[in-house]
């Protein structure tokens, strides 16, 4: 269970998850007389810690990867708004039309490909 707690949720609720689990084994264990201390329920117990630590860890990394990401593509988006000039309604006798990424629209008088197959000519 906390190996899929930690693809959903951050490093608190894996490891919520896994306090959980353990105390559910424990309970179980518990409520049948001689079960507690069985070698295999104290391995079972081991395990299931091992597996609650490194799922915290992991899902940790996957927040900080994802922190990351965000911070490098708002990066990559004020480079490409200050870089990137908008594509220009004319070239000359002829009308350009293209995808502006950064979001800035060129003139008035230009030609709205938006819509594939039709092409009309803005006011």
């Amino acid at each position: 269970m906390p190996p899929i707690a930690a693809a959903a949720h951050g490093p608190r609720g894996t490891a919520l998850f896994a306090v959980v689990c353990l105390g559910l084994q424990l309970l179980f264990a518990a409520r049948r007389p001689g079960h507690f201390h069985e070698p295999h329920h104290v391995a079972m117990y081991a395990a299931m810690v091992a597996i609650g630590i490194v799922s915290t860890v992991l899902a940790r990394q996957r927040e900080r990867t994802r922190a990351h990401l965000i911070r490098a593509n708002s990066v990559a988006e004020a480079m490409q708004k200050t870089l990137l000039r908008p594509v220009p309604c004319r070239l000359g006798p002829v009308r350009a039309a293209g995808w502006n990424p950064s979001g800035r629209a060129c003139s008035s008088r230009c030609v709205n490909w938006s819509t594939p197959g039709r092409s009309r000519t803005k006011p």
